[in-house]
Formats: structure tokens, sequence, C-alpha cells
């Protein structure tokens, strides 16, 4: 394994982010798709730094899975983003920053159902952004690097054509340019993050996670295609850093956030199982709307956030490893979050089926 292609790259000239910051304590931040994988590490990070954080979500978290102290530091709202009644929500807790991740965020279930898809990604996001317009608040949208679609050429940065080959990839860039309209003919404050593939987040359909889960469940990984198809992996607690760093930040439009690394599926296999001896593998067709290659430029990040990734695939995923054989140990296994701290929910879309779940 070509273990330099998978380490970070280490700039000492550039800003890195310290942790949460003291600008944090007090605000009033609003969180959709607050029982998702990133929304909960969000919600905790958000509440352990004194924010008062509102979350909003279909399907809200219970009480006894979050951590003692910020249990009561939150005001949880259950409510579907096309309700409508996201404008009264924002009317009545005035956030000056939202953070939008409730979406329908899993590419089979967007080939499957594209009209569904639409109408959460699109429709939702909408109603998001124009109630963010109204009340002058800060919105971080999570977008993902499925709008590039199968980039021209290599590392892609903010300025690269949008070409998305899926209904999930078409859905999240119309989001993306109704919030730069928004932003130019609204005067809403925007900050689009473009993400990597995220890991560590236990989500089950996340490749990472379910690559471990599988391994260490003694079931083969299944690989869809020959291994060839590359990703940009990013660790769930630097995705966590990016969006308090925007929220810290002005409003800077859209930012790429990855490692910047070009991993492919293959070595991400070859990884998992010198982590996990005896790992097998089975190969299936390539899906419809995978993209066959992706490396996010994420110098932007850097200049406008002061933020870069920190956590290397290697550590990453036996960090990974070992929080999952720690709750087998816990009579958790083989609950398929069980990678996650106090057994976080994946990204679940609010307003969308719970089988819609990347």
């Amino acid at each position: 394994m070509n273990q330099r292609k998978l380490q970070q790259a280490d700039d000492p000239h550039l800003k890195q982010f310290p942790g949460p910051p003291s600008w944090l304590r007090g605000r009033r931040i609003l969180v959709t798709g607050s029982a998702g994988g990133i929304g909960r590490r969000l919600v905790q990070a958000l509440s352990e730094a004194g924010a008062n954080v509102v979350e909003l979500d279909i399907a809200a978290a219970e009480p006894q899975d979050m951590p003692k102290p910020w249990r009561t530091a939150r005001a949880t709202i259950r409510q579907d983003i096309r309700s409508g009644g996201i404008r009264a929500v924002l009317a009545q807790y005035q956030p000056e920053v939202v953070m939008h991740l409730a979406a329908q965020a899993a590419v089979p279930a967007s080939v499957a159902r594209p009209v569904h898809d639409a109408d959460v990604n699109i429709h939702g996001s909408l109603l998001v952004a124009e109630a963010a317009a109204e009340a002058g608040a800060h919105l971080i949208f999570a977008a993902t690097c499925a709008i590039y679609g199968r980039p021209e050429r290599l590392p892609v940065s903010e300025t690269s054509r949008l070409a998305p080959i899926s209904p999930y990839g078409l859905s999240k860039a119309a989001a993306v340019e109704y919030l730069d309209w928004f932003a130019a003919e609204r005067g809403l404050k925007a900050t689009t993050l473009i993400l990597g593939n995220v890991y560590g987040a236990g989500n089950p359909n996340a490749v990472i996670d379910r690559f471990v889960a599988d391994a260490l469940n003694g079931t083969a990984i299944r690989m869809h295609g020959d291994g060839t198809a590359t990703r940009d992996f990013v660790h769930i607690d630097d995705v966590t850093a990016a969006f308090i760093a925007a929220a810290s930040s002005p409003p800077v439009g859209r930012v790429n956030i990855g490692s910047g690394t070009e991993t492919s599926i293959r070595t991400l296999r070859e990884l998992v199982a010198d982590l996990v001896p005896r790992t097998s593998t089975r190969l299936s067709q390539i899906r419809p709307g995978d993209i066959l290659r992706m490396q996010l430029d994420p110098t932007r990040a850097a200049h406008t956030l002061g933020w870069s990734a920190q956590t290397n695939l290697i550590t990453g995923v036996a960090a990974l490893v070992g929080r999952y054989r720690a709750a087998a140990t816990n009579g958790l296994w083989p609950s398929a979050n069980v990678g996650v701290a106090h057994a976080a929910q994946p990204h679940v879309a609010v307003g969308a089926a719970r089988p819609g779940r990347r």
C-alpha cells in the first residue's frame, strides 16, 4: 500500500483551525438534519462550545443517547423542511447561523425516486434559504462533491463546471445554484461546504463505514466495480471542524471540504484488510450514478476558513475499527451505528423516508 498517497499534505504556512472559538459562546445556531451523523457531531461540538443550539429534524434523537452535559442545552423541533414551517422557526428562535444538513443523501435512492429526491433537496432547501435570507441569518449549506460528476481534470476547484451524473448530484447542484442566486438577489449570507466522501459518522451506506462493519462482522466486503474508482475521503471530525470554522467566519460562498488526496476503493479495501485479518471481497457491478474519480482542491478552505483536514486516512480508519471493536465488546454489535460515539444515527433526510439514508 502506498502510504505516502494516503497521507495529508501539511503546509505549516496555512492557518490551522484550533477548535471551537470563544465566538460561539451564547450564539444562536439552528442545525437542520440534526439527527444525522454529521448533525449530531455538530450539535455536540456547538453545545460544548457554549452555543445555544436549536435542532430541527424529522427524526429527533432520544435524550438518553446524548451526553448529559448537553441534553438540556438545546431546543429540539421535529419538522419536515418541506412543511413550510421553517420561516416560523427562524422567527421564533432568531438564529444567527443556520447549518443546513437535512437532505435525501443516497445516490441509489435518488435513482429509484428522483422526484422525491428533488422535492427534499431542492424544494426543501429553497424554503430554508428563503427563510434564512428573510431572517438575515448566515446559511451554511452541506453540499457534496457529487455536484462535480465526472470532472475533466483533478483536483477539482470551486470554479470547476458542475456536471452531476445522478439525480442526487443534480438536486444538490440545483440547490447550490439557488443559494448563489439568493446571495446575489436577496442578500442571503451563504457559505456552501462541498464535502468529499465523509466517513467515521457511523453511516452504514458510507463506503468506509460499510467496509469496516462488514469486515468485523465476517461479511465479505462488497466492492462495486473493479476497485479502481477513486474518492476524496474526509473524516467526520474534520467536517465538524469545517462547519464550526464557517460559522466563525464571514460568508464565503462555495468551499471544497476534502483531504485533497485521491484514494482508490481498492486501496481502501487493502487498508481495511490490513487492520482486519481474513477480510474477503465480493465484486458487483458499478451502480448507476457512481462517479469514477474524485479529488477536491481544498486550498480555498485554508485561505478563507483557516481549515484543512487533520486526520489522515490510515489513522481515521484505524480509529473507526477500534470504535467498532469497542462497541462490540460493550454488547452493541452488530448495530450498524456502533462506530459512532453515543450510538449516533446516520444522516437521515429531514422529510425523506428513512430507507433513503446514505
